[in-house]
């Protein structure tokens, strides 16, 4: 009986294996590149959203916030080390890993809590000088208020995707506690 093969020539047979040799390992390289790269936009994901599940005062801000607000209650505008962005600074080079619709909402968001962070600063400075008028110091804690709401949808926006894109994979929030990456 014929064993397949049996009357291939050996030139034939080597340029075969060869073939068969390269692709194998151009596939596992191709492989071990595509999950390194995962793991990479993971951990971009996982770090972004670790540091805006952290970002407790930036819901707190909005309970807090008077129905009516006076020159006796505006005093209570965070600082900027409420809204850490250590990671966010860190990882801008590989934030291009992400997905179109994941860049744009980071960004959007944490353009948006600079902003914020930069209103509630220029309201505390305002605050600060004995010559100040009220109405005008009234008016710009109102007005960061205003961006707060802003700031606090854009944030969920983008928790959402991410939290999507991580494929049910584990996040942990503020206390430490594992959230599903799915919302």
């Amino acid at each position: 009986m014929p064993v397949f093969g049996s009357n291939i020539d050996p030139a034939t047979a080597a340029i075969i294996a060869a073939f068969l040799g390269s692709l194998t390992t151009f596939g596992a390289g191709y492989i071990k590149q595509y999950l390194q790269r995962r793991r990479r936009k993971d951990r971009v994901r996982r770090s972004l959203l670790t540091e805006m599940k952290n970002m407790e005062r930036l819901e707190t801000m909005n309970e807090d916030k008077p129905d009516a607000i006076t020159v006796e209650n505006m005093g209570h505008l965070p600082s900027y080390s409420h809204f850490p962005t250590d990671a966010y600074e860190s990882l801008i080079s590989e934030i291009q890993l992400l997905t179109k619709e994941e860049t744009e909402a980071v960004v959007d968001f944490y353009a948006s809590l600079k902003d914020l962070i930069d209103v509630i600063d220029k309201t505390k400075n305002l605050m600060e000088h004995e010559n100040t008028d009220p109405q005008e110091a009234v008016d710009r804690t109102a007005m960061a208020y205003g961006f707060l709401a802003g700031t606090q949808e854009k944030k969920e926006t983008a928790e959402k995707i991410l939290s999507d894109n991580l494929s049910g994979r584990q996040v942990k929030d503020s206390d430490g506690d594992s959230e599903n990456g799915q919302d």
